[in-house]
């Protein structure tokens, strides 16, 4: 009988991806790092501030910079005070990049679920055979 090789599943930690700003250079965590109950409030602040910003973005200044500032203390490592201090605009492109990681992350583990481990059929196997 033929030996097989034992499946590995690495979880090690990857890469994090670098963010250069005018005021330095920042390593993202990745979503993976984030326990549920932060990940989930670095969500809820991302959906507040689109919210606020689609009620006035002059009316609601204040709230604004005081959730973006809490959302790049999350999501870079070692933020500075100037990194908190981001605009708007640089904040939804580290949002929309940061979500992008998400998608990646969610798409990598469906398709590592989806592909049969040896023995185990998965439900298009046995839809076909039906």
């Amino acid at each position: 009988m033929a030996e097989t090789k034992p499946q590995t599943l690495d979880l090690t930690r990857r890469a994090r991806p670098v963010i250069e700003l005018d005021c330095g250079t920042f390593e993202m965590r990745r979503p993976e790092e984030f326990f549920f109950a932060d990940f989930a409030k670095v969500a809820e602040v991302g959906e507040k501030i689109e919210k606020l910003a689609k009620d006035g973005l002059a009316k609601n200044a204040t709230e604004l910079d005081t959730m973006i500032q809490f959302g790049v203390g999350e999501l870079l490592v070692d933020a500075t005070d100037a990194a908190k201090r981001m605009p708007f605009r640089l904040f939804h492109e580290l949002m929309d990049f940061f979500n992008g990681l998400v998608s990646k992350d969610e798409a990598d583990t469906s398709e590592n679920a989806s592909s049969s481990s040896p023995g185990v059929s998965d439900s298009t196997e046995a839809s076909e055979a039906a």
